[in-house]
């Protein structure tokens, strides 16, 4: 019996053997019915689509039923010529193809001799009328003219969230693609994916804007050779080279002396925060042309880009809430009236003691508020709310290069491939100075690496490739909150964990919080890869065209063995009124940072047990087959299946287990309840085969 790992592994050796590499929903399509005058299908005719930009051409014969298909044309436009013996030769010029749409032209042949010719021009857009599949498309000068800005820089996905279908959600600010969840839809990238592997749905760096040709959203009805996802699928084109050669620059700034100040900056009296943006770059490609040495033209192109983005040193102000310099020395004697601080030690039923003036003694600090209250900011204004003026300060550098390379070794023989590679440094620090506010440095690189191969291997079968491989690379440092935790007193929170904790006050008193929060709390470094190798045959056959293929992904996140996710374990404190107010006027009176004086928290929680990064991988297989069939010129079926086999993750390193509900416990008289240790080895679980019976 054949196993699907015996079917899969034939599948790729027969692929492989003859080709290297092609990419899927990289391109457009185009097919059509030539029959003569009397309407009647015209088999065995010779089509040939050239690409006006770079003079390359491709060729097929029409079947039996007269049916031709070209399933991969680069985005373009064609001049479009048929020959028959017997027939006069027809030109078709100004076909413009599209990214992942199919252009139908169906044309008809006069007798006549093959040496004459009918030229047809002028005539009405083609539309896509043969396609199930449903979305929008973005053009090349469409993606050049309008500013997309999205995460500071020119990008395209920051035009997503405006296409029909797509939601925006009021939590995160993530899209949503017909009516799926967020981070459900694929990234494809010269059609290969480009979804981060740990997150999914998102790609965390995005390459240049000025390298992309072309854009499309497919938002409902995909075909067969789509999946992995659960929303839409995004489709980035790079650029090519042609026979020209073509290059651009730009320059994209900000100022803070070109902007207004806000309305209640100036009733405030501030300036207006720093506004420093740069975003320039370079674009360009053409021939592969060296003087008497090679002339690329019709054949070998590129196209390069080279942009950065560059904040030297940008602020941004906000109001902030900070405890008076009376408050800091025990006194709330500022507050109204009615709002007493009430001694706990006091208790008695319902009742408390108040402080006297409302004033608390140094002696009654706790030792982490004495050593805390030094590198409390001072207000910079007289209020008790929204009294201090933060500086929120980010220094930014981001440059990004690409290479595209293009090669036609014959009309069926086509090759291409794509380089990108960025380096984004961030330095930042909000809400306050020192250990109390957060400061973050973050290096991040990613690398997109795409091949594609296009191979016919007769006029009616072609064979199409993508491998892709991208990696997101993590670096960060917490410099400036390190060591704070054991500094200022605050219990148990050692080693790579002891950073400053976070402080929040609840309630209505509305102080801004202090430390940590997202929980990268000391030097860390994680990777992402995606392996991504797709396969397509094509087949013309009647009225049919006939798709099958298969899509192997490999993915995996990579950290160093024992590394660990710090989040959390340095501890997180809120503070309220509650402990410093009367039990039966808990809002009107007491003050959190009355209580925070005392050392009485009203909660606190912290990770005991970080959790282990480890270096996870985990795969997909998936076959699929789509039968395109032109029933007659008014009705056009669209026909899929595709067999998906998620394979499930483990931990290269042995470091997961988990809790088997079922399994006895030794430890607790062999009740059912306990711990099991993935992967191979002795008193492990072993490898698992996945589930591949589901349907």
């Amino acid at each position: 019996m054949i196993t699907l790992r015996t079917t899969l592994w034939l599948m790729l050796f027969a692929c492989i053997a003859p080709a290297v590499l092609m990419a899927q929903a990289n391109t457009g399509s185009m097919s059509g019915t030539v029959t003569d005058p009397n309407g009647s299908t015209v088999p065995g005719a010779k089509v040939v689509a050239t690409n006006t930009a770079n003079g390359i051409k491709a060729e097929t014969l029409t079947s039996d039923a007269g049916l031709y298909v070209f399933p991969r044309l680069p985005v373009g436009t064609y001049d479009v010529s048929i020959e028959k013996a017997g027939f006069k030769k027809l030109d078709r010029s100004g076909i413009e193809i599209r990214i992942a749409t199919r252009q139908e032209l169906d044309m008809k042949l006069e007798v006549g001799d093959v040496q004459q010719t009918v030229q047809v021009t002028g005539e009405a857009p083609l539309l896509e009328t043969t396609s199930s599949q449903r979305g929008q498309s973005l053009s090349t000068q469409f993606m050049n003219t309008l500013p997309f800005f999205a995460g500071g820089i020119r990008n395209p996905r920051g035009f997503v969230q405006y296409m029909p279908g797509v939601n925006q959600t009021n939590t995160t600010g993530e899209i949503t693609v017909s009516g799926a969840g967020a981070r459900a839809q694929e990234l494809l990238i010269d059609g290969a994916s480009n979804t981060n592997p740990e997150s999914g749905g998102t790609s965390f760096n995005f390459p240049a804007a000025e390298m992309f040709g072309e854009f499309k959203l497919l938002t409902s009805t995909f075909d067969a050779e789509y999946g992995r996802f659960g929303g839409g699928v995004e489709i980035y084109l790079t650029k090519s080279g042609t026979n020209d050669f073509h290059g651009t620059a730009f320059l994209n700034m900000r100022r803070d002396i070109w902007n207004a100040n806000s309305w209640a900056f100036n009733a405030a009296g501030r300036a207006r925060p720093k506004d420093r943006f740069n975003e320039q770059g370079v674009g360009g490609g053409g021939p592969v042309w060296i003087p008497h040495v090679y002339d690329g033209r019709n054949k070998t192109f590129f196209f390069m880009t080279y942009s950065k983005d560059k904040r030297p040193v940008n602020t941004s102000a906000a109001l902030s809430t900070v405890p008076t310099a009376l408050m800091k020395q025990g006194n709330f004697s500022q507050l109204p009236a009615t709002q007493i601080i009430y001694d706990p030690t006091s208790t008695s039923g319902n009742t408390r003691m108040p402080f006297p003036g409302n004033v608390i003694e140094k002696s009654r600090f706790s030792k982490i508020a004495t050593n805390l209250i030094g590198s409390i900011p001072d207000p910079t204004r007289s209020t008790l709310t929204g009294n201090y003026d933060n500086v929120n300060t980010l220094r930014y550098d981001r440059p990004i290069w690409s290479l595209k390379l293009d090669h036609a070794f014959s009309p069926k023989n086509r090759f291409a491939f794509t380089l990108t590679e960025e380096k984004e440094l961030s330095d930042s620090l909000t809400a306050f100075p020192g250990p109390l506010g957060q400061g973050l440095v973050n290096l991040q690189r990613p690398d997109n690496w795409r091949f594609n191969h296009d191979l016919v291997i007769k006029p009616t079968l072609l064979l199409h490739t993508t491998f892709g491989y991208s990696r997101y690379r993590q670096v960060w440092n917490n410099p400036l909150q390190m060591g704070f935790a054991s500094k200022f007193g605050f219990p148990g929170i050692t080693g790579d964990s002891d950073a400053m904790p976070r402080v929040q006050f609840n309630g209505a008193d509305a102080l801004t919080p202090w430390g940590v929060q997202d929980g990268k709390v000391n030097n860390g470094s994680q990777f992402n890869i995606t392996y991504h190798l797709n396969q397509q045959i094509s087949l013309i056959r009647g009225k049919h065209e006939f798709r099958m293929g298969w899509d192997f992904r490999r993915l995996q996140t990579t950290s160093a063995s024992g590394s660990l996710d710090l989040a959390g374990t340095n501890g997180q404190y809120s503070f309220a009124r509650a402990q410093t107010a009367l039990p039966t006027n808990l809002s009107g009176t007491g003050h959190a940072f009355a209580s925070l004086l005392l050392g009485l928290p009203d909660s606190a929680n912290r990770v005991a047990t970080p959790v282990l990064l480890g270096s996870i991988r985990y795969g997909y297989h998936a076959a699929y087959f789509q039968d395109t069939w032109k029933v007659n010129p008014r009705l056009t079926l669209s026909l899929g299946l595709r067999y998906e086999v998620p394979i499930g993750w483990h931990e290269v390193n042995g470091d997961y287990s988990g809790l088997d509900r079922n399994l006895p416990n030794p430890a607790a008289g062999g009740l059912p309840g306990a711990i099991v240790f993935f992967g191979k080895g002795a008193g492990r679980t072993g490898s698992k085969r996945p589930y591949v019976t589901d349907f």
